[in-house]
């Protein structure tokens, strides 16, 4: 399993405080079966330009990397969750900001109702930078319909959802995710860890629950979906 929305890196917004938590919480993400993980700190345009954001995500990976308790398991892809802004396809860094290694922007899209200019934009990440728009945590957006048209004709032109674990876990929405998984407006999954605890990795209570409410053939789609967003086989 892959964890596609974590915020696992050391000191890079409201995620882990220290190099410690992070090992830790990779740890937990290990032991619950997640073999990859899109370390994707917030990523805010009015904040700082992407060349400050990239030094300080690579300063942090460092930091991990050298800690004790750090294990390299789960395979750790450094990525962003990328907060929409006009006009970002035209951003000369902005791939830059997607899942290493990969084609995949997470992307967190604005509150409110989407305009025909949002859709427009994403439809450019996609077809003029050749980027997958991962959208991150669609639950928030269109799981009560809004934006749910929207939705699908961004997945038209080849952008994909995320979906926290939480929005599955929880007994009050777990009937609306399934809904939306089933029509296709989810395609991959993340814990959105922030910490050991309120926000603590939960991939491992996720992956029992799909095991338990979706066919041996769905759970594969939903498997081979992960590998070919991360250009990897049969070792995640």
């Amino acid at each position: 399993m892959t964890d596609f929305h974590t915020h696992v890196l050391p000191g890079m917004d409201d995620g882990a405080r220290d190099a410690g938590e992070s090992a830790a919480m990779l740890r937990l993400l290990a032991g619950q079966g997640v073999t990859a993980a899109a370390a994707t700190p917030h990523y805010y345009r009015s904040d700082e330009p992407i060349e400050d954001f990239l030094k300080r995500r690579e300063r942090a990976i460092e930091t991990l990397e050298a800690a004790p308790g750090f294990t390299g398991t789960p395979r750790l892809f450094p990525g962003a969750e990328v907060a929409f802004f006009a006009d970002m396809s035209r951003e000369a860094r902005v791939r830059e900001l997607r899942v290493k290694g990969t084609d995949v922007l997470l992307l967190e899209m604005p509150p409110g109702i989407w305009t025909s200019a949002v859709v427009n934009e994403v439809y450019q990440l996609a077809v003029s930078l050749r980027l997958t728009p991962l959208i991150a945590h669609a639950e928030r957006y269109a799981a009560g319909g809004r934006n749910a048209g929207a939705l699908d004709d961004i997945i038209a032109f080849g952008a994909l959802v995320q979906s926290n674990a939480e929005f599955f876990l929880s007994a009050r929405t777990r009937r609306r995710a399934f809904d939306m998984l089933r029509r296709g407006r989810i395609h991959v999954f993340g814990s959105d860890c922030h910490n050991l605890a309120p926000r603590a990795p939960n991939m491992g209570a996720l992956g029992t629950l799909l095991r338990k409410k979706l066919t041996p053939d769905r759970r594969r789609e939903l498997e081979e979906t992960e590998r070919r967003l991360l250009g990897a086989r049969g070792d995640l």
